[in-house]
């Protein structure tokens, strides 16, 4: 996936490898370097200078890695600001730029799995992301694995039930920020089990985060573009 969690237009992510740069996908969640910031003043400071998006090469490894975290942290921050206090995100560039889960590389056809509309992510101030994912694509996608909880969904399983009971374990929020590309079949279970919240969109607030570049990302950027 590109770097910066979303697309580079005319430019090619593939071509980082060929560009003398550490490698064109982004590490898991888990990866080295020093922690993140702690508390909501750091974050805030990191958002402003675009820190959290800094890549950093792994020790012993040749791809780039991500303060994921750091990016959540800085999200705390933005949600706290909009008064959101809770988001969903299905999978795609969104929730890859704020964990690291990567998307399946685009094609012209189309992949689908049982229960395909619950894949996604909740993710709330304080506390560590929780995952409801097809079983298949738990399986199949995730070789690095990814940060907190995840709920695998299995062909035979009542998919509902489970997204609902993790949608009940947090608190029924006032506001709830759902991701631009959410199924309809997620949106109305939400509203359901959450006691119909004030619905926002999370991603523009994402976006706040993923338009800040910092110096490295404008680097990578520049020499896929050349």
């Amino acid at each position: 996936m590109p770097p910066t969690g979303g697309r580079m237009g005319h430019c090619s992510w593939r071509r980082l490898s060929s560009l003398g740069l550490p490698g064109a996908r982004t590490s898991s969640a888990k990866s080295a370097g020093s922690g993140p910031p702690s508390g909501v003043r750091s974050a805030r400071r990191w958002l402003v200078e675009g820190t959290p998006s800094s890549p950093r090469l792994a020790p012993g490894m040749s791809t780039i890695a991500f303060d994921h975290r750091a990016r959540r942290l800085a999200l705390d921050v933005v949600l706290e600001e909009a008064g959101v206090d809770l988001v969903w995100l299905p999978i795609g560039a969104d929730l890859e730029y704020l964990t690291g889960i990567q998307r399946r590389v685009p094609t012209f056809g189309d992949v689908n799995y049982a229960h395909g509309w619950v894949a996604g992510a909740f993710l709330a101030p304080g506390r560590d992301p929780a995952f409801i994912l097809p079983r298949n694509y738990v399986e199949f996608d995730l070789p690095e694995g990814v940060p907190g909880e995840v709920v695998s969904v299995s062909e035979m399983d009542d998919g509902h039930a489970l997204f609902s009971r993790v949608a009940r374990s947090f608190p029924s929020p006032r506001t709830l920020a759902v991701g631009a590309r959410t199924w309809a079949s997620a949106t109305m279970n939400l509203l359901e089990e959450l006691r119909n919240p004030q619905l926002s969109n999370a991603s523009r607030l994402v976006n706040r985060l993923r338009r800040i570049k910092s110096p490295e990302e404008l680097e990578l950027l520049r020499r896929a573009c050349h």
